[in-house]
């Protein structure tokens, strides 16, 4: 440690700032480290193929995938970006993880629930569920039932993370995850057209959250695609109100008076769902 006469400058010194520059470099460290060994981790026994604008595609080696197929879905993928506003030529490094199964899909994520399609990590790196990519499908089999969804607004959905962090930064990101996950995801649903309940059903549930017998009340899986459907019910008001990008993410709002107002104006026809208007930003 370097010796300074002053002791409250040597204190400063000596226990703040240069123990804090160590922390922060062990931090770097084990960030770069944890994103190499995850990457290598969730891409073995897997074929690459690169698609434009650095989005790399990683699909099992012992699936007979046609790279026709996956550019298909991708290519949807980006005209659902671009209809919404969103410039996909800022999209950095990507890399996209199909999964063989259920079980590599637990392996490849460490932890999930079973209504879980995918997942985005802070690496822009997305693990999905196993997919037909001839059939534009991602696949969830839940005990005994099998759903399917469409695969390219679930990725364009995952995509959308990848977005919100590069433009939030890291930090404000993790914060909204974790205070306001609402407006990730509803974000992200709204940007990609797509939600987990069919419109009447969600509206049911909306109008009847307080009844005990209400099914996302009694039914996990529903429960958890019931908070995808809110979310993006609140988030395509806000901005059919012609909230931006930057004030929906800045602004704090009454999540209760929120729907109150919602529920309101759907009475009154004063707001129609959805208006999916393009992101302002």
């Amino acid at each position: 440690m370097p010796k300074i006469h002053n002791k409250q400058l040597n204190f400063f010194v000596n226990k703040i700032i240069i123990p804090g520059i160590i922390g922060i470099c062990a931090v770097i460290i084990f960030f770069y480290a944890t994103n190499f060994t995850l990457t290598t981790y969730q891409t073995w026994n897997t074929t690459c193929l690169e698609y434009q604008n650095s989005v790399k595609w990683y699909v099992n080696k012992d699936l007979n995938i046609k790279s026709k197929d996956l550019f298909h879905v991708l290519n949807s993928c980006m005209d659902t970006l671009c209809k919404m506003g969103i410039d996909t030529s800022e999209l950095g490094q990507i890399k996209i993880i199909f999964a063989a199964n259920d079980k590599d899909y637990q392996w490849k994520v460490f932890f999930c629930n079973e209504a879980e399609l995918g997942k985005s990590f802070t690496n822009n790196t997305l693990v999905l569920r196993p997919s037909d990519f001839a059939g534009n499908k991602l696949i969830n089999r839940i005990k005994d039932s099998t759903y399917t969804y469409q695969l390219d607004l679930v990725i364009s959905h995952e995509l959308v993370h990848c977005i919100t962090k590069d433009k939030l930064g890291f930090f404000r990101f993790i914060y909204h995850n974790i205070r306001n996950p609402w407006k990730n995801e509803g974000i992200a649903e709204h940007i990609a057209g797509r939600s987990s309940l069919k419109t009447e059903d969600g509206f049911k549930e909306f109008f009847a959250i307080n009844d005990k017998n209400s099914l996302i009340q009694t039914d996990k899986r529903l429960s958890v695609q019931y908070f995808y459907f809110l979310s993006r019910l609140k988030t395509d008001y806000l901005l059919s109100k012609g909230i931006s990008w930057n004030e929906f993410f800045k602004n704090n709002y009454d999540e209760q008076e929120l729907e109150e107002k919602i529920k309101q104006e759907l009475k009154d026809s004063t707001y129609t769902y959805p208006t999916r208007k393009p992101i302002r930003f």
